[in-house]
Order: structure tokens, then C-alpha cells, then sequence
């Protein structure tokens, strides 16, 4: 079953509103996390930055951009001609937003729930720890490359590289 012309342009506007809810949350988490280091001193405030990024990603802008971005890809793929596995650059994506979506579920958001518990328990004495340092820069780090990682599907989804289907060589 194919969708009308029209239904395939909502499905388009809702897919790109969530890929953008969903990089603009990374984007607003990274900003947050350059917070920390020169607002830590005030009491409070860094589990209020901890707090922030955790509503970010649980409640409000990842985790929903990313299970409708995949949603509205998976319905994309299912009722238009673009199909699953019909063009490179289709495998390309669907392959990097399955890996973004488990390292973000089994990597990013445990480094940042124990980075808010910390704070939560420590208060801004929680920033100078190990512990703390240790989560931070790697949510920093790997956070800002799933970004790169998005914004590069972003560009792989309006250039369509490797555009020959996959049973032609």
C-alpha cells in the first residue's frame, strides 16, 4: 500500500520537525554541558543543569525526536517507493540512526543520569570529582560526535549519495 502525494508531504514535514527536535535537544545538552564549567560555583546549580538535561533527553526533546524520526522513517520506507533497502543511502541512514538510538539508550543517557545523581547527592561539589569529570567529558565528547553523526544524515538525506540501488553494480 503506497500513501497519496499529499500524505507523503506530512510525512515529510513530520520527519524533518523530529530530526530537528531531536539534534536541537543534542545541540541545547552540549550548550548545557559548556554551563557547568563556568556556573558550577553557584549553589545549586549544577544539579539544576543536570536536571535540565535530563527533562531534555528523557521528557521532552531527544528520546521523542528520535523514536519519531524513526517512526516516521520506518513509514516512509513502508508505504512510499523509497522502500528499506532499495538505495545505499537509505541502508546508510537506517543503519546510523539504529546505532545512535542504542548508544544514546545504553551510553549517553546512563552517563548523564549519573552525572545528575552526583549532583543531586553532592551538590557542586560533585563537579570536582573523578567520577563526575569522567562522565562529563565523555558525554561531552561522544555527545557532540552523535551530533556531527546527525547533522552528516541530514546531509545524506538531501544529497542521496550512492544513489544506484543496491542489486545494481
Amino acid at each position: 500500500m503506497k500513501i497519496s502525494t499529499q500524505t507523503q508531504k506530512w510525512l515529510k514535514i513530520l520527519h524533518l520537525l523530529s530530526v530537528s527536535f531531536w539534534i536541537g535537544g543534542a545541540v541545547s545538552i552540549a550548550i548545557l554541558h559548556l554551563l557547568r564549567s563556568e556556573t558550577y560555583a553557584l549553589e545549586g546549580m549544577l544539579a539544576g543543569i543536570d536536571a535540565a538535561s535530563r527533562i531534555i533527553d528523557l521528557v521532552v526533546v531527544i528520546i521523542g525526536g528520535a523514536v519519531f524520526t524513526s517512526l516516521t522513517g520506518l513509514f516512509y520506507s513502508l508505504f512510499t517507493p523509497w522502500g528499506f533497502v532499495r538505495h545505499k543511502w537509505i541502508i546508510v541512514k537506517w543503519a546510523t540512526t539504529i546505532f545512535c538510538i542504542l548508544f544514546g539508550t545504553f551510553y549517553l543517557g546512563p552517563w548523564e543520569q549519573n552525572m545528575a545523581d552526583l549532583s543531586l547527592t553532592l551538590g557542586n561539589k560533585a563537579f570536582v570529582t573523578p567520577e563526575y569529570q569522567w562522565l562529563r567529558v565523555r558525554h561531552l565528547a561522544f555527545g557532540s560526535i552523535q551530533v556531527f553523526i546527525l547533522m552528516l544524515l541530514v546531509l545524506v538525506s538531501v544529497l542521496k549519495p550512492w544513489r544506484k540501488k543496491v542489486s545494481e553494480k
